[in-house]
């Protein structure tokens, strides 16, 4: 079976045992690092400190990668809560990427504030919309932001604003790479993916 072949059968501990053979041959790929790393959340995995493991042997080979900086950042939130302080600064130091990706930098930021402080939260939320008013997540949480503090109608054109951007909704047909970034951005940073359950979730707000 050929990496491709176990990627699209969703057959993960195949696409972990091709990975890691390949990289024992290719220890400085990087990509083949990341790819790993993202196999490794999966069923029956589900570990997301091994793919942090991976991911900081990504940015050891390549230190300035933006994407790498990205998905380790969010993990660490995912799992801990938080994103360190020496993680949340390399983030905040990138200034020469596009305004896409700026937005991006900045929602995993706001991750770092949320249910914690509302202000700085909201700060993170209006930048990402400043750099790229294309990903829906910040509109979401504004929104959410907003129907916490009473402010219905407020709430409704920012989740109508979320609903907007969305452009990709996944279904159980869908091909879908576990193993790409990109794809993983999509659906959990950016959220311009959701899933059928989470697309309706996101709609319900609305009604």
């Amino acid at each position: 079976m050929t990496l491709e072949e176990a990627i699209a059968s969703w057959n993960v501990e195949e696409t972990e045992k091709i990975l890691i053979s390949r990289i024992k041959i290719d220890k400085s790929n990087k990509e083949l690092l990341v790819k790993l790393a993202l196999t490794e959340l999966h069923h029956p995995f589900h570990d997301g400190f091994l793919a942090m493991h991976y991911l900081r042997e990504a940015i050891n080979i390549c230190p300035k990668s933006t994407e790498v900086l990205l998905l380790l950042s969010y993990i660490q939130w995912w799992e801990t809560g938080a994103i360190r302080d020496e993680l949340f600064e390399k983030l905040s130091r990138i200034s020469d990427e596009s305004p896409n990706t700026l937005s991006l930098v900045r929602i995993v930021q706001s991750k770092n504030y949320m249910c914690k402080d509302e202000r700085r939260e909201m700060k993170y939320l209006k930048q990402a919309i400043h750099y790229s008013k294309e990903h829906p997540y910040p509109f979401y949480r504004m929104g959410h932001i907003f129907l916490r503090n009473g402010k219905v109608n407020q709430a409704k054109t920012y989740f109508l604003k979320a609903i907007e951007r969305v452009k990709i909704i996944l279904t159980p047909d869908s091909s879908y790479d576990f193993t790409s970034p990109q794809a993983f951005i999509d659906e959990y940073i950016s959220w311009r993916a959701r899933s059928t359950v989470n697309y309706k979730r996101l709609c319900d707000r609305c009604v």
